[in-house]
């Protein structure tokens, strides 16, 4: 039982986190129900699966994932060589591009939707 930690630790707080953004993102889905533009109550949903779920290399070595947004944050917090600047500069252009995704299919769900009501 002692080696089955350290073994599985990453897989292990992959696991937590993303339970953790389940939770999150459900808390989340309850407040933005309330809103009442459809379009801004989506893109609010998107933005926060984009901000929790995206995920980068963590180190240089590009051995194991991070969310992108905490990989963003510690470069800015804590600096670094040039390698982990650039991939913190690398982070941001994959957030950039989660959420160049998530706007591409908010706006062709809602040109089909506005299609269908015509």
């Amino acid at each position: 039982m002692n080696d089955l930690i350290p073994t599985y630790e990453y897989h292990l707080a992959w696991g937590a986190y993303l339970l953790a953004g389940l939770a999150i993102t459900l808390i989340w889905w309850q407040l933005v129900r309330k809103i009442g533009s459809q379009i801004f109550r989506e893109l609010l949903l998107g933005l926060a699966l984009v901000a929790i779920f995206t995920p980068w290399f963590a180190s240089e070595q590009q051995a194991h994932l991070a969310p992108a947004l905490m990989v963003v944050g510690m470069e800015l917090l804590l600096g670094g060589t040039a390698e982990s600047a650039r991939n913190g500069i690398l982070g941001i252009a994959a957030l950039l591009a989660a959420t160049l995704a998530m706007l591409t299919c908010l706006i062709i769900r809602h040109w089909r939707r506005r299609r269908r009501n015509l």
